[in-house]
């Protein structure tokens, strides 16, 4: 991949107030060569030229370029001695050092809101993409916009506002790229193999057809998307370990960091949309690779019995998959990216796992109501121990408020699971009397 574009050196930012007194906006790494000495010339003497200490200035930015520079500042000015600061009136110093604090932090604000404008000028750029000290200025920029939100101005709080705004807008879209670009890709073969390694349940009843090969992906039309997440990667396996993380463990420190800052500046709701999107539809595509399909009652119901028995048995590996594997991971996911509030991170783990939620319950009701024959007690007794075995482990990932329908929604197709069991013992039943009935007749004829 190329290396992204970096904003372009500029003056000072938009706004009111933003003049020279203001610290001097970091240039973005990524301009190298002439191009950064250039910019960096350009924007020292922008920075100076409306400077109200521009010797004191000029020596503090270009100590930045060679350290040895820093020490010609207290030979050029000195600090008052110790018998002139003994002199100096206690209250007149405070009072002077209340406007010197509003003024460095007008200052800050003032190369925040520079920095925040500077990166909006070139909305292609990522920021986590550039340099590393590239994305901790940005983040120190954001934190910086977000405490004069509540300025006593409202000038510096209106200009606070649009700041947070343009920032949050890329932080959104920055949340996105890396949630894409980390996500660890998922495979059937991997997936199963997880769930061996952890001792929770036998294989070995699995068909040893290509519809069954874990290798192979599954779609709702027979076939398998053509994607990394889909693709079994040989030498790499990201299942190695008992516990594995479903999106990159490099990238969640940035993804906790941008987290942090939405839900500070009040974006929570927005940070939840974005996060559930994404998160929702890769749970769904492990779904769809690991062969659980969406199917109605009536398409269940019209399913010839050999069809049928395989996707029930698909489905009883699926639930444990999904539930010790998926599950566990996505819950340490939202723990991780979204520690700044508990209840955010309780409602986008629901949010994000309902539709995988949903389409298991599904077929489970359907299998529930669907027909009873005899051929079919095994496999709805599968079902049900498989549901049986997994819902005291959902209790642990889904609690609280947002997590307790989820629970009574299984709870309630194993109730089903375990009604269609005993409707199918008594079908089976009465196929034994009409078997058991037959055979005397049969005897008599024969005698006769």
């Amino acid at each position: 991949m190329s290396a992204p574009l970096s904003p372009p050196p500029q003056g000072q930012g938009a706004g009111e107030g933003g003049g020279g007194g203001g610290l001097p906006v970091p240039v973005p790494a990524a301009v190298v060569g002439d191009d950064k000495v250039l910019a960096a010339a350009q924007h020292i003497v922008k920075s100076l030229a409306t400077s109200k200490n521009a010797a004191d200035d000029m020596i503090r930015i270009l100590s930045g370029f060679d350290h040895r520079l820093s020490s010609i500042t207290s030979d050029l000015f000195p600090s008052p001695g110790p018998a002139a600061a003994s002199d100096s009136d206690p209250e007149a110093s405070a009072d002077r050092e209340a406007p010197d604090a509003a003024a460095a932090s007008l200052a800050a604000f003032d190369a925040a809101e520079q920095l925040i404008h500077l990166w909006d000028t070139t909305p292609e750029a990522l920021v986590f993409e550039a340099p590393e000290d590239d994305a901790g200025h940005y983040l120190a920029a954001v934190d910086v916009a977000v405490d004069h939100l509540a300025s006593s101005s409202p000038a510096v709080s209106g200009r606070a506002g649009v700041a947070v705004q343009l920032a949050m807008a890329r932080l959104e879209d920055e949340l996105r790229h890396l949630m894409l670009r980390h996500a660890v890709p998922l495979d059937a073969s991997g997936l199963f193999c997880s769930l061996r390694r952890l001792s929770l349940g036998s294989m070995d009843d699995l068909d040893t057809s290509s519809e069954f090969d874990p290798a192979t992906p599954h779609s709702q039309d027979g076939g398998g998307p053509d994607t990394a997440r889909s693709a079994s990667i040989a030498g790499n396996n990201p299942f190695d370990d008992q516990v594995f993380d479903l999106v990159r463990q490099e990238a969640v420190d940035e993804l906790r960091a941008i987290a942090d800052r939405m839900v500070r500046a009040g974006y929570a709701s927005e940070l939840a949309q974005v996060y559930c999107a994404i998160r929702r539809d890769l749970l769904d595509e492990c779904l769809n690779v690991l062969g659980v399909e969406r199917l109605s009652i009536d398409e269940v119901q019209r399913v010839e019995w050999k069809h049928l028995n395989d996707k029930m048995k698909k489905w009883v590996h699926g639930v444990k998959t999904v539930v010790r594997s998926l599950l566990t991971g996505e819950r340490r996911l939202c723990d991780q990216v979204l520690a700044a509030s508990d209840e955010l991170r309780d409602e986008c783990f629901v949010e994000s796992t309902k539709g995988c939620i949903m389409q298991i319950r599904n077929f489970g009701d359907a299998v529930a109501v669907c027909t009873r024959s005899p051929e079919k007690l095994s496999r709805i007794l599968d079902m049900y121990e498989a549901l049986a075995e997994v819902i005291p482990e959902l209790k642990e990932l889904f609690f609280g408020s947002y997590g307790d329908d989820v629970i009574h929604d299984l709870e309630g197709v194993l109730e089903r699971l375990g009604d269609a069991v005993k409707g199918t013992l008594l079908e089976f039943g009465k196929v034994l009397q009409q078997e058991s009935s037959r055979r005397p007749m049969m005897a008599v004829v024969l005698e006769m």
